[in-house]
């Protein structure tokens, strides 16, 4: 877990140390620092310039105004920043008690805030504002053999569309401007005619399909190399935003359960099937 630290000093300690014992401290300080980086417990960090050289933004009468400083009045004033890995709280605490830059001053060691899950899901309320649903997955094959699944229509017709669902082809004409012309088969037995073009083909890294049917959308995958294999990005704009509001609890599962099934395709599927 990341915890960061902020580390406090009196502005004056500099000016009143012999320069020779400064230079002695600041070596122990970065000889630590670089123990710290060996084992992976250093994950970033900082030193500021004094109070004088700053800034401070406030939002005051629905305006921002902007004043020097800060200017406290405590004797130490905040001096730096260090990002930790540490097992937990007390570990963290036990690294910078260690360190020789926890004699210049006071620590505040705070665990870093996880905000992962409330940035993905502001994107999902500004992207569905546009009219548009985003949703990716990690797949552990390469980009061609992902990009396969995509190409070959017996494959496609395998995975498309959400859990539950079949595919008859009628039309496949897997190139810019082709058409794409089939009925999905619900579980409950309903079908429901598709009619694409293929707006854009980039092999094998991406694949853009212009859903010419209602609803009218655009659907952008695009293919990566990550560090397990490939990153699938699924990018799905309505053409008219309200309908996308009306259709986001179906199309926001179903863009899941479809990313599902297409790693499943790329993970079971053998050069003979």
């Amino acid at each position: 877990m990341k915890y960061i630290c902020l580390g406090y000093i009196d502005p004056n300690f500099f000016a009143s140390t012999p320069e020779a014992e400064v230079h002695a401290m600041m070596d122990r300080c970065f000889t630590y620092d670089d123990q710290l980086r060996a084992h992976g417990h250093f994950k970033g960090g900082e030193a500021l310039q004094p109070p004088n050289t700053a800034m401070t933004l406030r939002y005051t009468d629905g305006r921002i105004v902007v004043t020097d400083g800060p200017f406290a009045e405590t004797k130490e004033q905040l001096g730096g920043i260090m990002i930790l890995e540490a097992r937990d709280l007390n570990h963290a605490v036990d690294l910078i008690s260690q360190h020789p830059g926890a004699t210049f001053g006071p620590w505040e060691i705070r665990p870093a805030a996880d905000l992962s899950e409330m940035v993905r899901q502001s994107e999902q309320r500004r992207l569905l504002a546009k009219g548009s649903f985003h949703a990716s997955r990690e797949i552990p094959a390469s980009v061609e053999q992902v990009f396969a699944a995509l190409a070959a229509p017996e494959r496609l017709a395998r995975w498309w569309g959400p859990a539950g669902f079949t595919n008859t082809f009628h039309r496949f004409e897997f190139r810019p401007g082709g058409r794409w012309s089939l009925t999905m088969h619900g579980p409950d037995g309903t079908h429901y005619p598709n009619e694409s073009e293929f707006a854009e083909i980039e092999s094998p890294g991406k694949v853009v399909v212009h859903h010419v049917s209602e609803p009218r959308f655009r659907l952008t995958i695009a293919l990566a190399p990550s560090p397990t294999g490939t990153l699938v990005d699924w990018t799905q704009t309505f053409e008219n935003p309200d309908v996308a509001r009306r259709f986001a609890p179906i199309v926001v599962p179903a863009n899941d359960q479809n990313l599902e099934r297409l790693s499943q395709e790329v993970l079971t599927a053998s050069p003979g099937r």
